[in-house]
């Protein structure tokens, strides 16, 4: 798996709000559980969507 293409496909996002089908949810879990640079991903978009307004 190319992580960094992964990353910018946007998949992510989708999965922090809640977007994806059960079993596109279950690949970005196993991802998060396998790279480390998923889960730090994930993390930054967790924070991002809970403080939006740090982004200004």
């Amino acid at each position: 798996m190319d992580i960094n293409k992964y990353i910018a496909s946007g998949i992510l996002e989708f999965y922090v709000a809640g977007s994806l089908s059960e079993k596109e949810n279950q690949e970005v879990f196993e991802a998060i559980q396998k790279y480390p640079e998923v889960k730090k991903e994930v993390e930054a978009i967790q924070f991002l969507k809970t403080f939006p307004y740090l982004l200004n």
